[in-house]
């Protein structure tokens, strides 16, 4: 319940399902990323992301391009903001890219 609770009031969001993509695709501030969906020896993978929902206040940034469930959360007001992936953003195929564009965000 706290946990909900936290993700709610403060990082803006709510789960959504637990299975919110079976490709791995993402669609981000206009480009396209993938997740690495099967074990492997390089990286840690996501064979089941989550899908999450903003709540009022905040707004989808990111969608899983078959479902168009929602992947990533954006809240902002005023300097505070709070950017959340619905899966570790280490297991992306474009991590850099992806990490470099969610800091740009942030940092405005």
């Amino acid at each position: 319940k706290d946990d909900k609770r936290f993700a709610e009031k403060t990082l803006h969001y709510t789960p959504r399902t637990q299975r919110a993509s079976h490709s791995g695709k993402i669609r981000y501030a206009n480009h396209s990323y993938s997740l690495y969906t099967e074990p492997n020896p390089v990286v840690f993978h996501t064979q089941r992301p989550d899908g999450i929902t903003p709540t009022t206040s905040s707004y989808s940034v990111a969608r899983y391009e078959d479902t168009r469930i929602s992947a990533g959360v954006a809240w902002k007001s005023g300097k505070a903001r709070t950017l959340v992936f619905s899966f570790p953003i280490e297991s992306t195929t474009q991590f850099d890219a992806l990490y470099r564009s969610a800091l740009e965000w942030i940092s405005q």
